[in-house]
């Protein structure tokens, strides 16, 4: 009895896996998150050698860092660049290196391509948290400020303190060589834990459990490592490029690694927000949209789109305040639910507005978590068939013919009536 209960708990974990990995692969998808890694790659193309150029003036306006500057950039490129880390570092070290000789204008480019990288990053993580109201400027400015200068620093003292560790008496009488060979390969994992982690945690404009953010970054800094060693094997095993190209073949093996970078950070990005919104979006779905009502729904969208196309936001009682035709219970319920799916936020007053682009929302998707749903379209044709099945095609596709609005389209109607 004890073995079958055992039994039937894990196949029930293991049924949640494979949902929550259905879940993650569905939305990883749908958020173009490959697309995005694309356009950072090139965007990373225009940004590393102004980068490098920022990082090297925040370690000239540190003395202690001075000595070890050097350091810090073989130990980054030999660890976070698998394959000819060496003629990549030294072709962005003379480029960083002349670019630090601009003065004015120069220099203003410089920095202000290395935000608008921050920019490309910011806005990649927003569209996977689907959030689409943008950070105040001066509050986007001093978060991209600090990532460009603290993050260097970070580094330099991560190093430092490895290399002051290292160096105690009592630590290298107790420790053999290969131990501290194992310490020191270890290190480059934990601080890509570190920076995955910060990343999800910061970045995007809401609030991320740290916890979520956390285990994001372990999964991403581990996928980091993997495709260091497989991209590191392919590319010496089967030499395509260099066969191809010759002795210009570090430029595409480069930039192919730096989409794979983007790829594997997005993938992380996106594991954080499923590990976030999993239990309420899947788990829960059979109880919670029966307590809620589409009609209410769509009128508390209707009146906070109103209220932002006035440049206004609207607290809890200001929409408990209009006729709605619903109790306070069920209303102050609906808008905690309709947050958790991040379709409105708070702002720091407290007060609601949109966060989801209504251009692109539509009324079928908000109806289709709804309990007693027809199944979509999509997966309809897999379904098992029956007697009636044609009968119930021919709903599911008549239900989602007339839902296939967006509620912008909507409001515009209602609004035109009003």
């Amino acid at each position: 009895m004890q073995n079958s209960k055992q039994s039937k708990a894990e196949l029930k974990e293991v049924e949640r896996i494979g949902r929550f990995l259905k879940y993650f692969s569905h939305h990883f998808f749908k958020d173009n998150c490959l697309q995005h890694a694309t356009a950072l790659s090139y965007t990373t193309l225009l940004s590393i050698v102004p980068l490098m150029a920022v990082t090297l003036s925040v370690f000239t306006a540190f003395p202690i860092f001075d000595d070890i500057s050097v350091q810090i950039q073989d130990f980054v490129f030999k660890n976070f660049v698998p394959t000819s880390s060496e003629v990549i570092q030294q072709y962005i070290q003379e480029f960083s290196v002349n670019a630090a000789k601009l003065t004015g204008p120069g220099l203003l480019f410089l920095l202000l391509t290395s935000i608008m990288m921050m920019a490309a990053i910011d806005k990649s993580l927003n569209t996977i948290w689907h959030n689409s109201k943008a950070r105040r400027v001066g509050s986007r400015f001093t978060v991209y400020w600090s990532v460009l200068t603290l993050g260097p620093i970070l580094i330099g003292l991560s190093l430092a303190i490895s290399s002051y560790i290292i160096s105690l008496p009592l630590f290298s009488e107790t420790t053999s060589y290969g131990e501290e060979l194992g310490l020191l390969r270890v290190l480059p994992f934990f601080m890509e834990t570190l920076a995955f982690t910060l990343l999800y945690a910061v970045v995007p404009n809401c609030k991320v459990p740290f916890r979520s953010a956390f285990i994001g970054g372990i999964a991403a800094a581990l996928l980091f490592e993997l495709a260091k060693k497989g991209f590191s094997f392919y590319i010496t095993s089967f030499p395509t490029y260099e066969t191809i190209y010759g002795a210009m073949s570090t430029v595409p093996v480069f930039l192919v690694w730096i989409f794979l970078s983007w790829a594997i950070t997005l993938i992380g990005a996106e594991f954080t927000w499923c590990l976030t919104t999993f239990r309420r979006a899947v788990e829960d779905e059979t109880t919670q949209p029966a307590k809620y009502d589409l009609r209410l729904a769509y009128q508390l969208l209707y009146k906070l789109w109103l209220a932002q196309k006035e440049g206004r936001t609207l607290s809890t009682g200001m929409l408990l305040a209009n006729d709605l035709g619903s109790d306070r219970k069920s209303t102050t319920a609906l808008l905690k639910y309709l947050a958790e799916i991040n379709l409105i936020t708070l702002d720091e007053q407290g007060n609601w507005l949109l966060s989801h682009d209504m251009t692109e929302y539509r009324l079928a998707d908000l109806y289709q978590m709804s309990t007693f749903q027809l199944s979509p379209a999509i997966y309809s044709e897999n379904q098992i068939m029956t007697e009636n099945s044609s009968l119930w095609l021919e709903i599911n596709q008549a239900v989602n013919d007339k839902m296939d609005i967006s509620f912008a389209e909507l409001f515009k109607i209602e609004l035109a009536k009003a």
